[in-house]
């Protein structure tokens, strides 16, 4: 797996350099910096950055690419992403509210909505990578979850908990113990599929409004980390309407970080 770690000197960055202490490497990462005027004081800067990030980062991972680029930050980010065809961008997010994600999201937004490979967007520190929770609107989540997973972007130590949810009107139904049958049915077979990778995974069926369901789970089973399905550009420029996955990277208060998932096109490496 390849990763693209990009910062800008602010904690959140470092932390999202510590954080990929937690994933494999196949290749060496690419580390880079934005500056908007590339000047010689900015690029001085950018590179005494670049060798605190680098001192950060495992030494399992080899020697990494440094760039420093100018331009606007998301869109040098998406750009150097598909030239160095990365499977894996890391970017920290100094806030992710409704409010600050206007001020302080204004990177990692943008790059979650038009990356054309997984992005991983870290809040707080990441001590350390044991609990996953993967939640799931469907197979095409599932489909792309499976497929980044075989790449194996973790150490294969880590607990994956596939989850669904299904909400109290759907149970009301006529039909909704065949809903939740065939919501049980789903989970166990993805869990089935990631275990075959080398993870361990169990799954879970969870009732109740989507968002809260998954969220109380996360803080029930402590979840370092919460590994959202493909929903891809369209679902992301729904935020007015309120996306679960939406909601989930906003209110997620776990210990760590929230990875995000897109539909793009992706390499193999």
């Amino acid at each position: 797996m390849k990763v693209l770690l990009a910062v800008d000197g602010s904690p959140q960055s470092f932390d999202a350099a510590q954080a990929i202490r937690h994933l494999t490497f196949s290749h060496p990462p690419v580390l880079l910096h934005v500056v908007a005027d590339p000047d010689t004081e900015a690029a001085t800067k950018g590179k005494e950055l670049l060798v605190r990030i680098r001192e950060l980062l495992p030494t399992t991972c080899g020697t990494p690419h440094e760039r420093i680029e100018a331009g606007i930050p998301a869109e040098v980010i998406l750009s150097v992403a598909k030239e160095e065809q990365c499977d894996l961008i890391v970017i920290g997010a100094r806030g992710f509210s409704p409010v600050a994600e206007v001020i302080f999201g204004s990177v990692s937004h943008p790059v979650l909505i038009d990356a054309s490979c997984p992005a991983l967007v870290v809040k707080r520190p990441l001590p350390s990578l044991q609990r996953i929770l993967l939640p799931l609107e469907g197979r095409e989540d599932a489909d792309a979850v499976q497929v980044f997973l075989a790449k194996t972007p973790f150490p294969h130590n880590v607990q994956v908990t596939v989850v669904t949810a299904v909400d109290d009107d759907t149970l009301s139904d006529p039909d909704g113990q065949a809903a939740r049958t065939s919501a049980t049915s789903f989970v166990e077979g993805v869990a089935s599929n990631i275990s075959s990778l080398g993870y361990a995974a169990t799954s879970s069926v969870v009732v109740g409004t989507p968002t809260d369901a998954i969220l109380r789970l996360a803080s029930t089973m402590r979840a370092d980390l919460i590994l959202m399905g493909s929903h891809g550009k369209k679902a992301l420029q729904r935020i007015a309407l309120g996306s679960v996955s939406h909601d989930i990277l906003h209110k997620f208060q776990g210990p760590t970080a929230l990875f995000r998932i897109s539909t793009g096109p992706q390499t193999s490496h």
